[in-house]
């Protein structure tokens, strides 16, 4: 990972040229995760494939290109290179089994992530793959699973933080009127929060086949779910 993060003057100057004006290192941290989720195009790579390695960050940035594992390197190699704290991480899927502490293998785990460190003891997880999803906001598949450091004295594996219930998922109010011939009528405005509300800003990045099933789907269990309350 150091071998391929390595500084370079490409490196140097896209940090400079994304963070200028900014006022804090958190604000350079969120400049920086824009331009890695919204202008490096993802290439879909597993990591498992064979003969599969990290590639250095200087051919990402010239190619603006790069599988799910590179755009974390990207992103992390660009923090360093701002003089923030950071540190990539292997990440296991909420879907996967723990990786065993006494034996962790590349296999057992399925993404990569950024370990950020504003603040000391306090650090952010971020998993710079979708724009649909803002800064220190983890996927919903990744919430709640495991990351491995690749440094320290004993780097076992430990579980991700998972956003608490009043900031992660949905609400909805309602208002209706009778009118004299007997007919209800009204409005339910539902508010989405955390991974909810970024996987309905997904909507706008799906192909107009694909949007089209969703919404439909969508649509049969909301008015299925509405019956039920009736």
């Amino acid at each position: 990972v150091e071998e391929k993060s390595g500084g370079s003057d490409a490196l140097g100057k896209k940090e400079e040229e994304v963070t200028r004006g900014s006022a804090t290192l958190e604000e350079k941290a969120r400049k920086l995760y824009d331009f890695v989720v919204k202008e490096i195009v993802t290439v879909p790579i597993a990591p498992s494939e064979n003969g599969y390695e990290l590639n250095p960050v200087s051919a990402l940035l010239e190619e603006h290109a790069a599988s799910g594992w590179d755009r974390s390197l990207l992103y992390y190699a660009l923090l360093r290179a701002a003089g923030i704290k950071a540190a990539w991480v292997l990440v296991a899927s909420e879907d996967r089994d723990p990786p065993a502490p006494e034996l962790p293998l590349l296999g057992q785990f399925d993404r990569a992530a950024v370990r950020v460190e504003l603040e000391a003891g306090k650090p952010v997880f971020v998993y710079p793959g979708q724009p649909t999803h803002p800064w220190g906001l983890l996927p919903d598949r990744v919430e709640g699973g495991y990351y491995q450091l690749l440094e320290g004295e004993k780097p076992a594996p430990r579980p991700l933080p998972s956003l608490a219930g009043k900031e992660n998922g949905s609400s909805e109010t309602a208002s209706f009127s009778l009118d004299d011939q007997g007919t209800l009528a009204g409005t339910v405005r539902t508010v989405y929060r955390g991974t909810q509300a970024a996987d309905m800003r997904s909507l706008k990045y799906r192909q107009p086949d694909d949007l089209r099933q969703y919404l439909q789907e969508w649509f049969a269990g909301e008015v299925h779910s509405r019956l039920e309350l009736l």
